[in-house]
This record gives C-alpha cells, structure tokens and sequence, in this order.
C-alpha cells in the first residue's frame, strides 16, 4: 500500500520556530550593518582628524606670529636702551656736561632722527638737584619741542618750540611744577641702581600710552650725576602689528595679565571715555568674545 508522504506546512513551521527572517535578508543585514558602521566610523575619524589638523595649524600659525611679534618688540625696546646706554657713555666720560641744559638739547637735537626711528616719544636728563631737561616728539603736532625745569624756571615745567637748529624759541606751555626727583622714573633706577622698565601709562597730551626706561649714571667715585630716560610710544607697536599679517582676517591683541590692552594691529582709542587704561573687553570687535573666554579658561 503506497503512503503518502505527508509535507509539513509552512503554518505549523511558523508555530514551531516562531516567525523568522529569511536567511538571505539575515545574511544581507549581516553585510551592511558592518558596511555602514565601517563608513560612519571613517567619516567619524576622517572628521576628527580635520578638526586636529586645523588646530594644529591654528596652533602653529599663533606660535609663528607670537614668536614674531615677541622680535619685533624685542628690537624695538632694546633700541631704547642703545640710546641710553649712550648717552650714558656720554656723560661718564666727560664729553657731555651734565650740568649744561643747551649742550643736552644739542645732543638730544643731534640723535634725533635715530630716535624718531625707535621710539618717538622722548629724552631726558633729571639731576640729583632737581634739574631736567628733554627733549621729545609731539606726535598731534608733529614737532620737537624741549621741556626744561629747574632753578632757571623757578621749578616750573616750561615746554618750547625748537627752531632750525634744535634751540628753544617760543614758549608753548608754563605748566605746573615738576621736580624729576619724585617722578616714578626717577625713583625707580636710583632704588634699584640699574636700568629700569616703568609700568605702562596713559599720556593724555600725546593720545597714547608710553613706557619709560630709566638708567642711572654714576661717576667714576660712584656719585650719582642723574638719570637717563627714554619714552617709547606704543602707537609704534601699533604700527609695527599692522605690518604683521595673521591670515586673511586675523588680528593681533597685546594685553597685561589684567586684560589691560597695551597695543593692537587694529584701530582703537587709547583710552576709554574716562581716559583710563582701555580693557580688551571693551573694543568693538567679533572675536573679542571668544578671545576673552579663551584667556579666562587658561586662567
């Protein structure tokens, strides 16, 4: 008797091993799931290492215009101390008396264009008996002018126009008195017996902020014949910053540790509204912002 084979049906397959994916869709799956997460996985790292390839970039192009700006301003604060260091020579061996306030002018008068070219700001000579004499650039004007003080102006601080020569002429100003002795230039070489750097300050009758470097000068006993004094403008600095290029938009901020602004490649008031020292939080500028919250992160 023949028999039937009987064939199982797909329904009591399906009761039996529950429903199940057909094994070329699993195999399918198993193909592309690896395939796609390999992908993401390349697009996930191939963005990453952008990322710190333009950090790094960023980071050595900031190194380079530091490392930059840090010679610059190097070459220009070490021209001041060339300047006083001869004019100190001077004095020590005899060739300029200090005691004679033309034959400084005439010094002063004779340096002039090698200053200009440093610092464009000022020279100056105070003595241990209240003498001084400058001589400086007055950039609104763009002049010379000499400022004497001292016994011959009853301690009065006198500025005047220099004529063809570099001698006083007319008379500017009769400001109030001005003893060089207590003048924080002053104090600070004879204390510290060596050349000094002052703290940055606003000079309001220039519109600029200015450092001062003070030497002391001795004679050959050790007697203390005055001090030396150069002015060096940061609108200079500033001047030098905008020669420095940073990409095609960067720019270049110089601050103290306070956030105090000392100098920029861009244009800004040396003072606020208040002609205090400006803060770098108060320039107008788009990348402020994030330069702040940078400075306070690694502070």
């Amino acid at each position: 008797m023949g028999m039937q084979q009987s064939q199982p049906s797909s329904h009591s397959n399906a009761r039996r091993s529950g429903y199940q994916f057909p094994l070329q869709s699993i195999l399918i799956a198993s193909f592309v799931i690896p395939v796609v997460g390999a992908i993401a996985l390349t697009g996930y790292l191939s963005y990453k290492n952008g990322q710190q390839a333009i950090e790094d970039l960023a980071q050595q192009l900031m190194g380079e215009v530091s490392q930059r700006v840090q010679n610059q301003l190097s070459t220009y604060l070490s021209n001041a101390q060339v300047i006083n260091r001869l004019n100190a020579n001077e004095l020590q061996t005899g060739q300029l008396n200090s005691q004679d306030p033309n034959a400084l002018i005439r010094h002063f008068w004779e340096q002039r264009f090698l200053f200009d070219n440093v610092c464009g700001a000022a020279m100056y000579f105070g003595n241990p008996q209240g003498e001084f004499t400058g001589f400086s650039w007055h950039r609104p004007s763009s002049t010379w002018r000499i400022g004497r003080s001292g016994q011959r102006t009853q301690g009065h601080y006198f500025s005047y126009a220099t004529d063809a020569q570099g001698r006083a002429s007319k008379l500017l100003k009769k400001d109030i008195p001005f003893d060089p002795r207590v003048r924080p230039w002053y104090r600070a070489a004879t204390q510290a017996r060596t050349t000094t750097w002052s703290q940055v300050y606003p000079d309001p009758s220039q519109q600029d902020l200015k450092i001062a470097l003070s030497q002391p000068v001795y004679d050959a006993t050790g007697k203390l014949q005055g001090v030396l004094g150069v002015d060096c403008l940061f609108s200079k600095i500033d001047d030098l910053l905008r020669q420095t290029k940073v990409g095609q938009s960067g720019v270049i901020f110089i601050t103290e540790r306070s956030n105090a602004l000392i100098a920029t490649s861009t244009d800004r008031p040396p003072f606020n509204p208040k002609k205090l020292r400006l803060n770098i939080s108060e320039l107008n500028h788009p990348l402020i912002p994030a330069l702040c919250h940078s400075a306070a992160r690694r502070s």
